[in-house]
């Protein structure tokens, strides 16, 4: 991101001057300068089988989408496709604060629009980003800490239960086995109840 702003610094150039105050081997000037902009262009097309003014509406409107792509291309980098071309989040917070120029009507019915973005916008834009960005990263590592410790807790949880497991599956065995024991006394025991009786 820092690259594709260097670029965008030098091919626009110095922000003019805006001291009030003229140099002295200057002449004065009527007004200070406009801030450096980001400029994109759209061209809108009037849809077939519509009235003209709802088809050059959609025209306006079709050439604002594209303009503002076309603005969104030149700080990512990269060309958005027409069809499947989404604006990310992050690139909607650097361009806001953007404005429509007006509208200019083309000879076979389309619609030009230009869509400008301040560069001290944006610069102040990519600040809000990079705050956002660094909050996220605390956020998910604080994310990843807590899935940290509720792993372990898992695991200790799961330790826990094999060990409940082992300490009933003895209880059982130690009860079948003194279940055993005591069935055989008794057992015994009736015998001789029943040999004492015979004699």
């Amino acid at each position: 991101m820092h690259a594709s702003l260097i670029s965008l610094l030098i091919l626009l150039g110095p922000v003019p001057n805006q001291d009030p105050q003229p140099s002295p081997a200057q002449p004065p000037t009527q007004a200070a300068s406009e801030p450096a902009v980001i400029r994109a262009t759209g061209i809108g097309r009037p849809p077939q089988g519509k009235p003209a003014p709802q088809a050059k509406l959609m025209a306006r409107r079709a050439a604002e989408v594209v303009a503002l792509r076309n603005l969104a291309a030149q700080l990512e980098g990269q060309a958005l496709s027409e069809s499947n071309g989404r604006i990310s989040a992050r690139t909607e917070t650097l361009i806001r604060g953007f404005r429509y120029l007006a509208p200019r009507d083309l000879d076979d019915g389309s619609v030009e629009i230009t869509v400008e973005l301040p560069l001290p916008t944006l610069m102040h834009n990519h600040t809000a980003v990079a705050d956002q960005t660094v909050q996220l990263e605390s956020r998910l590592q604080a994310a990843q800490a807590e899935l940290e410790a509720l792993k372990n807790d898992l695991a200790t949880s799961r330790l826990e239960a094999e060990r409940a497991r082992a300490r009933a599956a003895q209880l059982e065995s130690w009860i079948a086995a003194h279940a055993a024991h005591m069935e055989k006394a008794a057992g015994e025991a009736r015998s001789l109840l029943k040999g004492g009786a015979g004699s």
